[in-house]
């Protein structure tokens, strides 16, 4: 009985010691509801409370949701943080600080949780303009002028300026990358990486989303729950220390009285000696002091048997209370951490995408902002691009009809003389009433001409005017306004420009005008076709690239769960099998045995403790790897054939 002890008192002063360090650091740093949770679980006496599963954590998700804000947030950290310190005072030797890593990861929680996350309504539609007309636009330009002002005549321009304006600020707050833009390290506006942040920015914030929401849930639900657990391992090492020190002070009272027993029979000897008594009295002597010893010895062992028999009782139930405690705490970390990690995984991707949009929404208010002081001056240059081709088509076509009146005088005058001769030959009574006849057509055709006349220098004053104020438009605005997109084809501009200019020499006839015209068209057909083949390879290497994108996901989807390690939940680098049957990387399976003798997966103990190389998953995951680094080998010969061409 005592060998037994000697160890179970050495391990109790330990175990004890670590227990009251966490009941102070609990004490200090649990708020009034979570230390009103942990009396109630010390009072619970033998009931444990259990982790509780993930459908439990799953089964208010709705309506947990819907209780998300900022105020909620923060007391769910405020537990984490309680959960944090408690481990951090050495609960226990962890793989991982789960709690801390969840503390650490405030500011987006909180931005998840912000109402004014959700962006506004037709915000993918508008950012669409904003690309069409600022990203894809060389420096200091604005493209599709009509269609700016479309948006910026919307309901959705003012929604759409206040969420960028908060969505830099905030972004700025929780990706470190944007914060320190103005240093060394700073994202290259890409338009093809800005159009691809774009499309995927509505999903990875709802993703972001979800993940935060089950984070939060998981610390809301889970958080108490681990404060239960620690506070009922507590109440069981406490009360084991009481045991432990109980048992100590009657294993003292023993010897205390067997040590007086003892001493009383060295004082009987010692005086017989001196009184020099005989060796008979001495052995009577040391018969009675012996035989009362024995009798001594045998009461109190008579007495402690029942006693240690009941507290060992009491310690055994005690320390498989505490184990059980523990276990429980096992699994409500696994849990969070579950969801932490999961959450920290949407968070990458949702700091990558917010880097590129942050980039680009720094530069892209200002120029809204720009563009909206000047609505008025780009609302009239966009009317008058729109009214001057009708105008330059209506003057044409009235110098047309000026030339055509032009045109009929001349034949009239030489047909009217061709008539008069002949008549004054043949009939000179008849010539009289012939040039009244011709002098009424003739007056008809100049006073056709005069009007057209009059036409065409009243349209070539109101196109001249439509110019000076689309000049005096422009020139008020601070970008300069491309031409080729606002008629929708490219190289519009120069040509077009060309063209006017030639058409404006009065030196030119009709004819060659329109060879001049046939000629622009001619050219502008071929800058089209040159333009539709690039766009068309263009395509064709984009079709490509998101072919093996969309391989590539779908090998990873149903491919990489299967090389994951059970407790690291990261891709294993040595693989090796357990006695339970399952896969886990080596430093993580042999850290767990080192402390454990069950499974991580099943709880079950282990039949031993050998672990076997998994060879076979090991090439696998080697190859599975290679496949991801290298192009597939179509692409590259593609490319090569292309390249030779």
């Amino acid at each position: 009985m005592t060998s037994e002890a000697e160890p179970a008192c050495t391990t109790g002063d330990a175990e004890a010691g670590r227990s009251q360090t966490l009941s102070s650091v609990a004490a200090s740093a649990a708020s009034p509801a979570v230390a009103a949770a942990s009396a109630s679980a010390q009072q619970g006496g033998d009931s444990l409370p259990a982790a509780s599963s993930d459908s439990g954590v799953l089964s208010g998700a709705s309506e947990c949701r819907r209780q998300m804000n900022a105020t909620s947030i923060e007391e769910a950290l405020e537990v984490a943080a309680q959960c944090a310190a408690l481990e951090k005072e050495g609960l226990s030797d962890w793989l991982d600080n789960t709690w801390e890593q969840a503390v650490k990861l405030r500011h987006l929680l909180s931005l998840a949780a912000h109402p004014d996350f959700v962006p506004p309504a037709r915000f993918q539609q508008a950012m669409e303009t904003c690309m069409a007309c600022l990203l894809h636009a060389p420096q200091g330009h604005l493209m599709q002028p009509a269609r700016m002002l479309q948006l910026l005549d919307s309901p959705d321009a003012g929604p759409l300026l206040q969420y960028l304006s908060w969505l830099e600020e905030a972004l700025r707050e929780v990706t470190p990358s944007s914060s320190s833009s103005g240093g060394s390290c700073r994202t290259v506006l890409v338009p093809q990486r800005v159009r691809s942040a774009l499309c995927s920015w509505p999903a990875e914030r709802s993703l972001l989303q979800q993940s935060a929401a089950a984070l939060w849930e998981a610390l809301v639900t889970q958080g108490p729950e681990h404060l239960r657990n620690v506070g009922a391992w507590q109440k069981a090492m406490e009360d084991r220390q009481a045991i432990q020190t109980q048992q100590t002070e009657d294993c003292k009272r023993v010897a205390q009285e067997l040590e007086g027993v003892a001493s009383f029979f060295v004082e009987q000897v010692n005086q017989s000696a001196e009184e020099g008594n005989e060796w008979p009295q001495l052995a009577r002597v040391t018969q009675e002091s012996l035989f009362r010893i024995q009798q001594t010895a045998s009461d109190l062992l008579q007495n402690q048997q029942e006693c240690w028999s009941q507290a060992l009782e009491d310690y055994e139930a005690l320390g498989s209370k505490a184990s059980a405690s523990k276990a429980a705490i096992m699994e409500v970390r696994r849990q969070v951490r579950r969801h932490e990690q999961a959450f920290s995984q949407a968070a990458q991707r949702f700091t990558e995408v917010a880097n590129q949009l942050v980039a680009w929404t720094s530069v892209l208010v200002p120029k809204l902002r720009a563009l909206e002081g000047k609505r008025v001056e780009l609302r009239a240059a966009v009317e008058l691009r729109r009214k001057l081709p009708a105008l330059e088509r209506e003057h044409l076509q009235a110098e047309d009809e000026l030339d055509t009146a032009q045109t009929e005088l001349r034949k009239h005058k030489r047909h009217s003389q061709a008539s008069a001769q002949r008549s004054s030959r043949s009939r000179p009574g008849s010539s009289t009433d012939a040039a009244a006849a011709a002098y009424i057509l003739e007056r008809q055709c100049e006073l056709r001409i005069s009007n057209a006349q009059k036409r065409v220098n009243a349209l070539a004053e109101q196109r001249e005017d439509a110019e000076r104020r689309l000049k005096e438009a422009e020139a008020a605005m601070p970008y300069e306004l491309d031409r080729e997109d606002e008629d929708g084809l490219p190289g519009s501009s120069s040509s077009g420009s060309h063209f006017d200019s030639l058409c404006r020499d009065p030196s030119l006839s009709n004819e060659e005008r329109l060879a001049l015209k046939l000629a622009t068209l001619q050219q502008f057909h071929e800058e089209m076709v040159v333009e539709v083949s690039q766009t068309q390879v263009e395509r064709d290497k984009i079709l490509r690239k998101v072919e093996q994108s969309k391989v590539q996901a779908a090998l990873k989807r149903h491919v990489e769960p299967d090389f994951m390690c059970p407790i690291l939940h990261e891709r294993m680098r040595v693989p090796v099998l357990a006695a339970d049957g399952f896969t886990y990387e080596r430093q993580a399976i042999e850290k767990w045995l080192s402390m454990h003798n069950t499974s991580p997966m099943t709880g079950a103990v282990l039949a031993h403790r050998y672990l076997t190389e998994n060879f076979a998953l090991r090439h696998l995951i080697d190859a599975y790897e290679a496949q991801l680094a290298s192009p597939p080998q179509g692409t590259r010969s593609k490319g090569k054939r292309s390249a030779d061409k």
